[in-house]
């Protein structure tokens, strides 16, 4: 009894360190800009329709720096939002979302991405 209480332990344990997805993994892979004076978040998605909870610092992208993404485009289109960090840091997500309190959107098909040269660029202008 106690071999297959191992067996499902180890089972179990393989599958949680196996579930999370890595950039890696992802078939089409670009970079998201940010050319403007000030931090900003950014969210992208395939779904239109999910959101998280929140952004953590993992979505902020400093002035003038870059961030690797990557993306399978299984709905053949992916979603880009840029926030303003303080509206981000200073109201609720929910909030931000159902209120269109973002800087920019884009909706990327495959062939924008390529004539972007697999870049998403926001600048302030």
């Amino acid at each position: 009894m106690i071999k297959y209480l191992k067996f499902l332990m180890l089972f179990i344990c393989m599958t949680f360190l196996y579930g999370c997805p890595n950039i890696d993994d992802a078939k089409y892979k670009f970079k998201i800009r940010n050319q403007s004076t000030d931090s900003i978040y950014f969210y992208q998605a395939e779904n239109f329709d999910y959101f998280p909870e929140y952004l953590n610092s993992g979505f902020i992208i400093a002035p003038n720096n870059q961030v690797p993404s990557a993306t399978n485009f299984s709905y053949g289109k992916i979603y880009v939002w840029i926030f303003d960090k303080n509206v981000i840091d200073n109201n609720v997500f929910k909030d931000v979302i159902n209120n269109d309190m973002y800087l920019k959107r884009y909706e990327l098909t495959l062939d924008d991405l390529q004539r972007m040269n697999w870049q998403v660029v926001y600048d302030e202008d």
